[in-house]
């Protein structure tokens, strides 16, 4: 490339040169750190990272890590399986036999549509020992297979095959509490159901913390209507620290609410009009924390608002106006 295309790339683009993938992720936590809410500025930014490095003349370098961290920080801000696909092959011509960056690309060209790509990436994976693959490698397989057993694409494998799986996860990560999560998803995905909230119930009495393992079950428990099972699974959730780095805290104080809820309204005492102030406030309570809470979703957010609405309106007891967002 001549001086003056070089000169010019440079102009056009502040990243030009950059080549090692940890300084281009750490260049963009920085921004997002600074800049926590201009989410536009880090689309721009995280283009024009993409455009300098993934330019047919550049050479990456970086740990595999880098290249897995900065794959899931492009699906984090656009949500581009495709780019992050890319990003991640960069990091397989280096690390050709890391079984995250294999399991990261298997995963998001499975989202992108590459199938025959996907059909290669499963066979390396599965020509490296298990002893040596992380919990991504056997937990986006099992995704996968999942996928495919469950779409119209012909297939040559059973759902044994894919419970084999899961058990080898188990073997070889005993310690991984998304293994018994990958395992009752086979069982929800293949319509046996109450094999899978076995599997969750078998996770609960292997492990004294398993945030994910309780959040599903509750969650199930509560749409078949079994609250008195949820609530002490809940009840374990927000005693146990770990939580908040595990599970969505705001839906977990969502259902919490529920529980209450469902509590009170069913009282003798909620029919006669009868109602303890403080218990109705310990519902509010619960559904304030859950829309103060990191990850508060929209549906969410609207069904907690019709909650407290019908519950202020049956009670004349107001939710708090100094915990209004």
């Amino acid at each position: 490339m001549n001086r003056s295309v070089i000169m010019d790339n440079e102009k056009k683009n502040s990243f030009y040169g950059i080549t090692d993938i940890g300084q281009a992720e750490e260049l963009l936590n920085l921004f997002r750190r600074d800049h926590p809410n201009d989410i536009v500025g880090a689309e721009n930014m995280l283009q024009e990272l993409l455009e300098v490095l993934l330019a047919p003349e550049t050479k990456l370098t970086g740990t595999a890590t880098d290249f897995h961290n900065f794959s899931v920080s492009i699906t984090r801000i656009t949500n581009d399986n495709r780019n992050a696909l890319a990003i991640v092959k960069e990091g397989l011509k280096i690390h050709a036999c890391d079984t995250d960056l294999l399991a990261d690309a298997l995963r998001y060209g499975y989202n992108c549509g590459e199938k025959e790509e996907c059909e290669t990436l499963y066979k390396r994976l599965q020509s490296i020992d298990k002893s040596s693959w992380t919990w991504r490698a056997f937990s986006f397989s099992i995704d996968y297979l999942i996928g495919i057993y469950s779409s119209d694409r012909v297939h040559s494998f059973s759902v044994e095959d894919i419970l084999k799986l899961a058990q080898e996860y188990k073997e070889n990560q005993p310690d991984e509490e998304d293994a018994w999560l990958s395992e009752q998803e086979i069982y929800a995905k293949t319509n046996q159901p109450e094999k899978g909230i076995k599997v969750l119930e078998e996770a609960m009495e292997k492990f004294s913390s398993c945030p994910r393992c309780w959040l599903r079950y509750a969650d199930i428990m509560m749409d078949k209507g079994e609250y008195e099972k949820a609530e002490p699974v809940i009840k374990k959730m927000r005693r146990d620290p770990k939580t908040s780095e595990a599970i969505n805290s705001s839906y977990m104080f969502y259902l919490d609410g529920l529980c209450k809820m469902r509590r009170l309204i069913n009282s003798d005492e909620y029919d006669e009009g009868e109602v303890d102030p403080k218990e109705v406030l310990r519902v509010y309570k619960a559904f304030q924390l859950s829309l103060a809470s990191p990850g508060l979703r929209e549906n969410t957010k609207r069904n907690i608002e019709e909650q407290i609405n019908r519950l202020s309106t049956e009670t004349d007891i107001e939710y708090p106006q100094e915990w209004r967002v």
